[in-house]
């Protein structure tokens, strides 16, 4: 299970932290014309399950079952566990022969022009798409099928300009489009979950709004497949009534609090203990809202800490030959409240008497938040909560 490439890295602090919150700032930049042309008419009129020539051509996907030696195929996810006694164990990643259930993912921010605009499918692959891709979603194959479309993606900036919604609505089109795609040529009555992080989860939140959480019989067909949705790294875009897990972003769908749960919501962002929000993290959560927060280490957890099974890292210990590390049984995550009272994911060493493992991670970490580690720190127990909601979905369906 491999974290970001080292080179990567800084890059995508910039694309995954505050400015996915813009959205909601008062500080607005100028409109201005894409920076690549899209070819998609969000205003159009779609039928919902309806096939694309645009997402028939494995071009427009980084991950496919159809698609040999796609971006997950060639994702290197041997890993280096680092036990508690000090011990260090090469494993192999080991995917499903074959799973029962489908994952369907959407990247993050990975454009950083300084201009508003998008990235258009005239404009080259940005590579940074696949590498993301590769690295925080490819682990999900020993649970799943693997489906990450392309899009046209709205550039950081776009989230504080005047037409941030011309320019979003872009690639909530497409990814319903991808996603009725794949519906009518994949999915075949098959469950399934809905993987985002940043920007994807955002993107997440509108296709969940406008396909799942209404009352008519298809929005229930979907909500009858889907095992959950990970919406991780939301910034405020997952909220709901103090004490309540619907009400809020979502009507039907609720915040998931067993591993047994169907058709639930996982949400969270996530920052190191020593370097908790300095002000509010409601940023763009309605008066009277809570910030979603859901323990990835135990979703019945409340505002108690949870120990992460298995956060996977870049290479942090120089006697590892793997380019990833996983600490099983050091982390703790605690949902903790800002000063303005809204949760957030508290993450902090914990190891146990005699641990061998010194914490490095969190001690040299600069970001204001962990928010482009939201995905690894509870990567191992996602993929638990997958294989539980499996279980669970297999005997309501007999």
């Amino acid at each position: 299970m491999l974290l970001l490439a080292a080179a990567v890295v800084a890059v995508l602090a910039a694309s995954c932290s505050s400015g996915d919150d813009a959205a909601s700032t008062t500080e607005a930049v100028p409109a201005t014309t894409a920076v690549g042309s899209s070819t998609t008419d969000v205003a159009a009129v779609r039928t919902p399950g309806a096939t694309s020539e645009r997402y028939e051509d494995l071009a427009r996907w980084h991950c496919h079952p159809d698609k040999p030696e796609d971006a997950c195929d060639r994702a290197d996810l041997t890993a280096t566990v680092v036990d508690a006694d000090g011990s260090a164990t090469v494993v192999d990643h080991v995917p499903a022969d074959d799973p029962p259930i489908d994952c369907f993912y959407v990247y993050p921010t990975v454009n950083f022009d300084a201009e508003p605009g998008i990235q258009g499918f005239d404009r080259p692959v940005n590579p940074i798409e696949e590498i993301v891709t590769a690295n925080t979603f490819a682990p999900y194959s020993e649970a799943c099928r693997l489906f990450a479309p392309r899009y046209e993606q709205m550039t950081l900036s776009g989230y504080r300009a005047d037409n941030f919604e011309e320019l979003f609505s872009v690639g909530d089109a497409q990814i319903e489009e991808a996603f009725d795609h794949y519906l009518a040529t994949q999915n075949d009555g098959r469950p399934f979950v809905l993987v985002g992080h940043s920007q994807g989860s955002h993107h997440l939140v509108r296709l969940l709004q406008e396909r799942f959480d209404g009352e008519d019989a298809s929005d229930a067909a979907l909500r009858g497949q889907l095992l959950s949705a990970l919406l991780i790294g939301p910034t405020g875009w997952v909220y709901a009534p103090a004490g309540e897990t619907t009400g809020g972003t979502f009507v039907r769908l609720a915040l998931c609090t067993a591993p047994d749960e169907l058709g639930c919501v996982v949400a969270y962002d996530s920052y190191a203990a020593s370097s908790p929000p300095k002000g509010t993290t409601s940023s763009g959560v309605p008066e009277g809202m809570k910030r979603a927060c859901t323990n990835p280490g135990d979703l019945a957890a409340g505002d108690a800490p949870a120990i992460l099974s298995g956060p996977n890292f870049s290479k942090l210990t120089a006697e590892v030959t793997t380019s990833t590390e996983i600490w099983p049984d050091f982390y703790s995550a605690t949902c903790a409240t800002d000063p303005a009272g809204q949760p957030y994911l508290e993450i902090a060493a914990a190891p146990g008497a005699g641990d061998q493992r010194t914490e490095v991670l969190l001690a040299g970490y600069t970001d204001p938040t962990l928010h482009r580690l939201d995905p690894n720190l509870g990567m191992r127990d996602l993929l638990d909560l997958l294989a539980s909601q499996t279980a669970a979905h297999a005997d309501a369906t007999g």
